[in-house]
């Protein structure tokens, strides 16, 4: 394997609160070599997601929460959508995008560990804003998500 440098940290940043079809969804950027990813890989990631998200958001199940997070890395970028459902389950589904064109994702199945750590992050929020038992859908939906927002260097 040829190695291409010396690592450098990517910036996580908070982007935006997206609110499609009921969906209250946080959308985090991680570049390679920038403040934030290419605008056509978030637009990209939105549209997956919006058909991604069941529906409707908020059932016995569902809080109506999540995040998704677009990744442009130096060779290849990933984006994902994460929702929470059936009160601690975390749903994941990813997809990839070739350089140059960032506004074509297709589905893919491998993790990603800048990723992964949002994700965990994500999930320690939400253990700490709506706790570990089982609360109402109209608690989760009041404070859930927009109190804090990840943004660092990993």
């Amino acid at each position: 394997m040829r190695i291409h440098g010396a690592y450098q940290p990517r910036p996580i940043r908070f982007l935006e609160l997206w609110q499609p079809n009921e969906w209250r969804i946080k959308v985090y950027g991680i570049a390679y070599g920038a403040q934030s990813p290419d605008e056509k890989l978030v637009t990209a990631i939105k549209r997956a997601a919006h058909e991604a998200l069941p529906e409707p958001a908020v059932t016995d199940s569902r809080y109506g929460l999540g995040f998704v997070c677009a990744h442009q890395g130096r060779t290849v970028s990933v984006a994902f959508v994460d929702w929470w459902e059936n009160e601690d389950e975390l749903h994941h589904k990813m997809f990839i995008a070739d350089e140059p064109d960032l506004g074509r994702i297709r589905p893919a199945g491998a993790g990603e560990l800048d990723g992964l750590q949002l994700g965990s992050r994500g999930y320690r929020i939400r253990e700490e804003r709506v706790g570990s038992t089982h609360p109402p859908v109209a608690r989760a939906r009041r404070g859930c998500l927009p109190a804090r927002h990840l943004n660092d260097d990993v």
